[in-house]
C-alpha cells in the first residue's frame, strides 16, 4: 500500500478551502500555506499577543468571531481562550500597588 504520509497528504488535498483565508492571503500578498501547514497547529507568537491585547483593549473581551478576521488560521474560541488563559493573567498575577495594599489593610 501507499505510505501513511502520502495517504495522510491526498486526505488533506481534499478538505474544503477556507475562503476567509485565502482572501487574507490575496490581500496581504502573501504565499498560502499548504493544507498541511493550515492545519498544524502553531504557537502564538508576541506580535500575535500583542495584537489580540491592542484589539480587545479597544473593543472588549467580546465578539470573538468578529476579531478572528484579523488572525487567520485561528477561530474566535480559541482566541478567547487564548486571551482568558494566557494574556489576561498577566493583570491578575501582578503585585499589588500602595493604593491596593492600603484598601485591603484598611478593609479587614
Amino acid at each position: 500500500g501507499a505510505p501513511t504520509s502520502q495517504l495522510c497528504a491526498s486526505k488533506l488535498d481534499t478538505l474544503p478551502r477556507d475562503p476567509k483565508m485565502e482572501l487574507w492571503f490575496i490581500v496581504h500578498d502573501m504565499p498560502r500555506p499548504t493544507r498541511r501547514q493550515q492545519k498544524q497547529r502553531h504557537m502564538w507568537t508576541p506580535e500575535e499577543d500583542a495584537l489580540l491585547e491592542r484589539l480587545v483593549a479597544k473593543h472588549g473581551a467580546r465578539n470573538w468571531d468578529q476579531l478572528e478576521k484579523m488572525f487567520p488560521g485561528r477561530k474566535g474560541n480559541h482566541l478567547r481562550s487564548h486571551y482568558k488563559h494566557s494574556l489576561e493573567q498577566k493583570e491578575s498575577k501582578r503585585p499589588f500597588t500602595k493604593e491596593e495594599d492600603a484598601f485591603i489593610l484598611q478593609e479587614f
